[in-house]
């Protein structure tokens, strides 16, 4: 046996213990009526029991998708979604995911059905992937949180973004860095004009940023003022309210603005007790009780926001804000 055929067998005996724990995964998504291939599906990969994001990615222009998946003994979950289909859940381990096959369904936008693959018009741009919002059924959709959750390469999971394989990304709007959610979460969705999402920033960004969320709104049309008002309420064994007012005023290259924004609801809250109690015999015997409560408690959350801007056209933009933000508990309930 030469040197050669010594150092090949080393390496497959080495890697050969890797691939019993590592897994790579390829497939194809189409459409389950007449397979034609489907693009820009979301592909995550969920570890249960508690449906955690382990890794994801998405299906090119020919359907296609790559997944590496993690070395863990936990069940896990492969999850296929797009926007006017129904998501796809198999189990990874026993199940053919060579070919995923979507249903169309018809999805109920804020009043607006979306049916099919060709609704929302998708790019590559800039290391990522640009969604035209303002000429889609997504600009009904309420606020940009609920916009961020259809698009491609992003996961989301309450009132938390993550982008597919690249954790938690960094968001711009109009150029400035987000620091509060409660920021997207209050812009609407008719606001937006596109959202690019990054998934190799360049060098512009530092070295620890591995994705970057970049939401570019309308720019206003003429002077004066204008605004917009809307409200929103949930019953779920008990009403939630939200309220919002936004005011602006345009002259010439200035922009003033201000925004107003209410909550007004009752979170549900678990506490348990343990209580020990000495009998009056001695005080060595101790009776032990346990006992659980339920309760709701209010909460009213109040956010303003006004500033201005200036656009210098092509060269940016320049202005100031000032945020106030406050929460107000009061008493809580039994329930």
């Amino acid at each position: 046996m030469n040197l050669k055929s010594i150092f090949w067998g080393l390496t497959l005996f080495l890697t050969s213990g890797s691939l019993l724990h590592a897994q790579t995964i390829t497939g194809r998504v189409v459409e389950a009526d007449g397979g034609e291939p489907l693009p820009f599906v979301n592909i995550a990969i969920l570890q249960l029991p508690d449906s955690t994001l382990v890794t994801g990615a998405v299906s090119d222009d020919d359907g296609r998708y790559t997944l590496t998946l993690p070395e863990t003994s936990a069940s896990l979950l492969l999850n296929a979604s797009s926007i006017g289909y129904r998501s796809l859940t198999l189990p990874v381990r026993g199940s053919d995911l060579s070919v995923l096959r979507l249903q169309a369904d018809a999805a109920l936008l804020n009043e607006v059905v979306v049916t099919g693959k060709r609704v929302v018009t998708h790019r590559f741009e800039n290391n990522g992937i640009s969604t035209d919002i303002d000429v889609s059924p997504l600009r009904t959709l309420g606020t940009a949180l609920d916009v961020l959750g259809q698009l491609p390469f992003i996961y989301k999971d309450g009132d938390e973004i993550s982008v597919l394989g690249r954790g938690t990304p960094l968001i711009y709007i109009n150029n400035r860095l987000v620091r509060d959610m409660n920021e997207v979460k209050q812009l609407r969705s008719e606001q937006i004009k596109k959202v690019l999402v990054i998934t190799n920033p360049g060098a512009e960004y530092d070295s620890t940023v591995s994705a970057v969320i970049r939401i570019t709104t309308v720019k206003g049309q003429g002077e004066g003022w204008s605004g917009t008002s809307s409200a929103t309420g949930i019953l779920n064994r008990k009403y939630n309210i939200t309220a919002q007012q936004d005011l602006n005023y345009r002259t010439g290259e200035w922009d003033f603005f201000g925004m107003g924004y209410l909550y007004s609801g009752k979170a549900l809250e678990y506490m348990d007790f343990e209580q020990e109690t000495p009998k009056r015999e001695t005080a060595d015997t101790k009776i032990l009780s346990r006992f659980s409560v339920r309760q709701y408690v209010p909460i009213q959350n109040v956010y303003a926001r006004g500033g201005f801007n200036k656009s210098f056209g092509d060269e940016g933009n320049f202005g100031a804000r000032y945020t106030f933000s406050r929460t107000i508990p009061q008493m809580a309930g039994l329930y």
